[in-house]
């Protein structure tokens, strides 16, 4: 004999809401700092994706344990322990297009809140020159068979994740994102290129970025090498509206991963740039390596170990070791 389980509506509605949560969790060991979060964003985040008839609600909630945020003295940045990363909503729109409004990732940002879509657990330089969510308005399109473009205007976003978010208050700015994607069974197929700009209307300052991936499949077509995968990324913010003259910062980065096994893969990466003070302190000649490899331990969670050794002007040369590992559910 069976015996049927009944629920009330509201535990059948809950049940449904928990299978939409998807979510990160990320922790970092620093052996020279502990659990410092200076170089690395560690904590957990949470999203819950709902469409209905069309219509869809995203939200996204990034958690930072309290021994573990950024505190830098010098821009007067603290981070919090509750960060509300997503709030949108998503509607269509005629010729299969959409529009999202609200706070939403950054489509021009080169890395993410959820680390293992990163290439390394600990921030890239660059990250510094972009912000991580935008609030606003987005129209997303399809222009070309293999071109997306996402444009959009945002209000009351902050500049760059190296300030706080007050810097920027009441600033109203625009942006424009392309993605070229080669299609299957063509001679671009595995080549991946973004590019995008970000203006603030008031004071003249621009986001500049553009990332170029090149997979395993188009590497061993093109240039017969097996299991190695390429990116190389830029980002650059200017200021036109010094009495002096145009202040630029950029960052410069090379990547490479290759594949020992299918669950264990080495990587290494390469910065360099200078800044005019924009958004980081004025400093020529930044140079920063890091060597890592990553194992997939289990399904869904990474095991990451980093050494990152970094030399610019301002300081002495320094090397950390990282140890980090990171749970999708």
């Amino acid at each position: 004999m069976i015996i049927f389980e009944s629920k009330s509506s509201n535990e059948r509605d809950f049940n449904e809401i928990l299978s939409q949560v998807t979510g990160v969790a990320s922790m970092t060991w620093d052996f020279d700092n502990n659990f410092s979060n200076d170089s690395h964003q560690d904590g957990i985040s949470f999203n819950f994706g709902k469409e209905y008839e069309g219509i869809g609600i995203e939200i996204g909630i990034h958690l930072i344990p309290a021994n573990h945020r950024t505190t830098d003295t010098n821009d007067g940045f603290v981070e919090d322990v509750f960060n509300l990363s997503k709030a949108n909503i998503q509607f269509p729109l005629p010729y299969n297009q959409h529009a999202t409004v609200g706070q939403f990732d950054n489509p021009i940002s080169y890395e993410s809140y959820d680390r293992s879509l990163n290439n390394f657990n600990t921030l890239s330089d660059g990250y510094a020159l972009t912000p991580t969510t935008f609030r606003g308005m987005m129209l997303d399109v399809r222009t070309l068979k293999d071109m997306k473009t996402k444009t959009g205007v945002i209000y009351d976003t902050p500049t760059f994740n190296s300030f706080p978010d007050t810097n920027f208050q009441n600033e109203f700015g625009s942006f424009v994102f392309n993605n070229f994607t080669g299609s299957q069974n063509t001679m671009y197929s595995g080549l991946e290129f973004d590019s995008g700009v970000l203006k603030y209307m008031n004071r003249g300052v621009m986001l500049s970025t553009y990332v170029l991936r090149l997979n395993s499949a188009f590497i061993e077509r093109t240039f017969k090498i097996k299991n190695l995968e390429f990116e190389y990324a830029s980002n650059s913010i200017f200021n036109n509206n010094n009495s002096s003259g145009q202040n630029k910062d950029f960052i410069r980065q090379v990547t490479a991963k290759y594949k020992m096994k299918d669950d264990m893969k080495i990587k290494m990466r390469y910065e360099w740039g200078e800044s005019e003070g924009v958004a980081l302190t004025a400093q020529k000649g930044i140079e920063t390596f890091t060597i890592g490899l990553e194992k997939e331990i289990w399904p869904n969670i990474i095991s990451r170990v980093e050494f990152q050794h970094a030399d610019d002007a301002t300081k002495q040369p320094e090397t950390q070791t990282y140890i980090s590992n990171t749970l999708k559910f």
